[in-house]
């Protein structure tokens, strides 16, 4: 991406040993795209555009800050390629707030080290500064235009393939590096929704059923005593297909990074009089991300009228048979339960619960939410008598199995189940 770099010749051959020089600040402009959706034209995606600027201080030997600001950001929710993204004022001033504060982390021969950040920087914010900064990893060998190696990044120590090239007469380098990232030593990875299935090596050797890759592109401008890299090119795309691997119907994700010199100038950086933590490695860290699905996004604008909309819809369209769609509709639903809360839950309970076949819907969906709200709300039809023993011990037992063992959760678990007397569980 964009460094500096202390630079020898051997014969006809170049390298680079990156570092950021002390007392000089580096800006870039940087933009990130992730869409989600599926390959062919004409079908809908959904997504969102961050532009920013960036800049990087070397503050001290192997020791840099990196801060954002300028922060735009946009969504896209519409037919690709003809839709066009949108700007969205709340999601910038999300990232304007959560960026506010500027880390430091070390820098030495190409490679990230540790990051520090005072303990007001979540560790969602933190994780959007590993992105940035994943960019930083390189591992340039001495007299050597193409290899592989193990490389660390944001998502584990993946295998990795060099290519590099100079053009003498423009005094550039151009280095391209490809990360299979099926190929992982501790990949960081969390698996969801699948309590109910046994993973198969095998098969996933046979069927590939889920693939994913990133190339990275460097511009590299080099002079006598140093280098500079101007542009950074990023994709990475993430291939996944359940039931088709032969005949197709992937689901893909792409995520696309662009980095690109804008300044640099002789300048000690401020840095902010905070107590400055050891925040760990370049590794992505799981925070306080919200339970995510494998559907596209959609707008919530009225979550209670439009989960009342969708139940509605899925139980109309599936009265005498299944249709094609009935699992997207049902995941649509499920993620609207888990946008609302338990007035929503309370006000749409009375409305169908009389209903046989909306209430069987509710009380198949509620469990799959995986929340302490669902859990206390389960727990309330329990102590109310709304519901039946049956009912209680399914939708009771699907709902602890799913959810993450929180704080909140084992508090509904331990108080509110546990000495009921219609589960024993305890």
């Amino acid at each position: 991406m964009f460094c500096t770099v202390c630079t020898m010749f051997y014969g006809n051959h170049f390298f680079a040993e990156p570092d950021f020089s002390e007392n000089k600040v580096y800006t870039f402009d940087y933009e990130s795209t992730l869409l989600s959706g599926l390959p062919e034209k004409g079908l809908k995606r959904a997504g969102i555009r961050i532009k920013s600027k960036v800049e990087i201080s070397g503050i001290g030997p192997k020791l840099c800050l990196i801060r954002i600001h300028s922060i735009e950001a946009a969504e896209y929710n519409g037919v690709w390629p003809t839709s066009s993204f949108s700007r969205s004022l709340k999601l910038t001033q999300v990232l304007t707030g959560q960026l506010s504060n500027p880390i430091k982390f070390e820098y030495s021969n190409g490679h990230v080290g540790n990051l520090m950040a005072p303990d007001s920087v979540s560790d969602d914010s933190l994780n959007i500064y590993r992105g940035i900064l994943n960019v930083l990893e390189l591992s340039i060998k001495k007299m050597q235009h193409s290899y592989s190696l193990q490389e660390a990044g944001i998502g584990g120590i993946c295998n990795t393939t060099y290519a590099i090239q100079e053009n003498r007469r423009a005094n550039l380098v151009y280095v391209t590096k490809s990360k299979d990232l099926n190929s992982c030593e501790e990949k960081v990875q969390m698996v969801t929704g699948s309590a109910y299935t046994q993973p198969c090596q095998i098969c996933q050797q046979r069927n590939k059923n889920a693939q994913a890759t990133a190339t990275y592109n460097y511009k590299i401008k080099y002079a006598r005593d140093e280098a500079v890299i101007t542009q950074a090119h990023v994709e990475e795309i993430h291939q996944f297909a359940p039931f088709h691997e032969i005949t197709g119907g992937n689901a893909i994700v792409e995520a696309r990074q662009k980095l690109a010199l804008t300044d640099v100038q002789k300048d000690m950086a401020e840095v902010p009089p905070k107590e400055f933590q050891n925040r760990g490695s370049l590794q992505y860290q799981f925070g306080s991300e919200l339970l995510q699905l494998p559907v596209h996004l959609f707008r919530i604008k009225n979550v209670e009228s439009q989960i009342e909309e969708s139940l509605q819809d899925l139980v109309e369209t599936s009265t005498e048979q299944l249709p094609s769609d009935a699992p997207a509709k049902v995941l649509k639903l499920l993620h609207l339960f888990r946008a609302a809360n338990e007035e929503n839950y309370e006000s749409v309970w009375k409305q169908f619960s009389s209903r046989p076949v909306y209430r069987r819907y509710i009380l198949d969906i509620i469990p799959a939410v995986a929340s302490h709200r669902a859990l206390r709300f389960l727990r309330h039809k329990m102590e109310r008598q709304e519901i039946t023993n049956w009912e209680a011990a399914q939708t009771v037992l699907v709902a602890l199995h799913s959810s993450t063992p929180t704080r909140d959760v084992m508090e509904q678990a331990t108080v509110g189940f546990c000495k009921h007397s219609k589960i024993a569980l305890c």
